[in-house]
């Protein structure tokens, strides 16, 4: 072969190479890719042992908080049930942000994310307080749309955090055990 021969088929294989390389070089292990940045919602380091409350708002006046005190919850003075606070933040370490899908507020009431409408999550971890506006279910419906407390764009979420909003503060303090034996006895 000629010289000219091999140095385009040794150029050829470099940039093959590369192309193959390339996600492993830019640190992806083909998981999905998780939004970031200062105007995504930030769901990390939010665990039951580092959160002191969590409040959960549903326009128009609707609350409940639900409070740490060492290992145990309340709601209303009334001892929430291990099983469900485990849940709770087990499914908040497995949310994903997403795509971003809009940075304007024009999109906010359509989003279901404007300040007057949407749902929130706020977590309290000692003076510092994220809130998260909750929205419209994503096409398909495997997450949600949500923005932080303070700031523009919306992101696409997947997770099952809608769950958890849409628990008033006595479904919280049932017995998971019980809600099972209830649909038993309901089903005879």
């Amino acid at each position: 072969m000629k010289t000219r021969t091999l140095a385009i088929l040794a150029a050829v294989l470099v940039v093959v190479t590369l192309v193959a390389a390339w996600p492993s070089l830019m640190g992806s292990d083909d998981t999905e890719q998780v939004a970031s940045g200062p105007n995504a919602p930030d769901f990390s380091g939010i665990t039951a042992a580092s959160v002191d409350e969590v409040r959960i708002q549903r326009p128009p006046e609707d609350e409940v908080v639900l409070e740490r005190d060492g290992t145990t919850w309340t709601v209303e003075g009334e001892e929430v049930p291990g099983e469900r606070i485990e849940e709770l933040f087990a499914d908040v370490e497995e949310l994903v942000v997403g795509e971003l899908v809009a940075r304007s507020t024009d999109n906010h009431q359509r989003l279901g994310v404007s300040s007057a409408t949407a749902q929130r999550i706020t977590f309290v971890i000692g003076d510092e307080e994220r809130t998260i506006l909750i929205g419209t279910m994503t096409p398909g419906g495997g997450g949600f749309h949500a923005r932080p407390g303070g700031a523009d764009e919306v992101h696409e979420v997947s997770g099952t955090l809608l769950l958890y909003l849409q628990r008033d503060a006595t479904a919280w303090v049932e017995d998971p055990d019980d809600e099972d034996d209830d649909a038993v006895t309901t089903a005879e």
